[in-house]
């Protein structure tokens, strides 16, 4: 990297984390270190991107702190993102995708659950669809008509540990059962009728529902929840 390279690397990373809030100074001081090294070593795990012992632990306290959270992060990305929209003329395109991040653990409910999935009953033997592991990220990129990305507008991460009363009500009066649903856990038949909020038509034939579906249903379930509750306060 030639020394020109080397400072705009540097002039970027300040700009990305000029106006981010943080409780500490020294928590923001560590995430423009991380972000950093993390640059540096794009598409490397956290260890081989910090080099060295000390500064992966140092990585995995500050990702571990109960004192920094999502905001805190994408806060000063989020202002950078708008600084580069304000200044560029023309228009503006905002791209939306989602993308599933699955796991395998002991005790999955402590992430959360993503989708369906026939793999991991497979392996176990089992020939009914079970809750996959994992997280969704629906985010929305900004980039101009040129294909220039200008950065992201927003981003959301998702999972599902169980459905609410509320949420249960309303699935089962806005999708009826099926010979699919009827027999399938609850969680499972939760999230199927979610996904067919998002279009999934769940045919005996169908494979599981997959990540776009699913993040359409909750969209619209979240829509219909704040419908049902101004409903019931307008009611009295």
């Amino acid at each position: 990297m030639t020394c020109n390279e080397q400072e705009d690397d540097e002039s970027w990373l300040d700009q990305e984390i000029a106006r981010s809030e943080f409780r500490d100074l020294r928590l923001r001081k560590r995430f423009g270190l991380l972000l950093e090294r993390l640059w540096k070593g794009m598409g490397q795990t956290i260890p081989l991107a910090c080099q060295d012992w000390a500064n992966t632990k140092a990585a995995y306290r500050f990702m571990d702190n109960d004192r920094v959270n999502e905001q805190d992060i994408l806060s000063g990305h989020f202002q950078a993102t708008a600084q580069r929209f304000s200044a560029t003329d023309g228009p503006i395109l905002v791209l939306q995708d989602t993308t599933s991040f699955s796991y395998e653990r002991e005790r999955p409910e402590l992430i959360g659950y993503a989708s369906n999935t026939l793999t991991a009953a497979k392996r176990y033997g089992r020939d009914k669809e079970s809750p996959q592991c994992g997280i969704l990220m629906h985010s929305s990129l900004a980039v101009t008509t040129e294909g220039l990305p200008l950065g992201l507008a927003s981003i959301k991460f998702w999972s599902r540990k169980e459905f609410k009363n509320t949420e249960v009500t309303l699935l089962d009066q806005l999708v009826k059962d099926t010979a699919r649903t009827a027999q399938a856990p609850p969680l499972s038949r939760s999230l199927i009728k979610l996904a067919q909020l998002g279009g999934y038509l769940a045919r005996a034939n169908d494979p599981p529902p997959g990540n776009k579906v699913i993040w359409r249903g909750m969209h619209r379930l979240a829509e219909i929840q704040i419908g049902y509750w101004l409903g019931r306060e307008n009611s009295g």
